[in-house]
């Protein structure tokens, strides 16, 4: 998978790293980051025989934090700017 630009994101992980390649995100002042990844197809194929996605986490020995995988983009539109669902615990639209 790979992560990509999606509309609202406003900043990118790993610019100049040498190991990892940009990770486009969108990281609220609350400290929420939201990412958006695009499959191959070869990994759809596999996803959609298998039913599991795999989570790889790179924490450097911190602590881990919590994430939510989702196929559902989660952000409300909201006239003050975007909001994103995962701080209330609400699914996403």
């Amino acid at each position: 998978m790979k992560a990509i630009k999606f509309k609202g994101f406003n900043q990118t992980f790993g610019l100049n790293s040498k190991v990892f390649p940009p990770m486009p995100a969108y990281q609220s002042k609350e400290g929420e980051v939201v990412t958006c990844w695009q499959m191959s197809f070869a990994q759809k194929l596999l996803i959609l025989f298998t039913g599991k996605v795999w989570v790889h986490t790179i924490t450097q020995n911190a602590n881990l934090q919590y994430f939510i995988l989702t196929p559902i983009r989660p952000f409300k539109r909201r006239k003050s700017g975007i909001k994103t669902n995962v701080s209330r615990g609400t699914k996403g639209n």
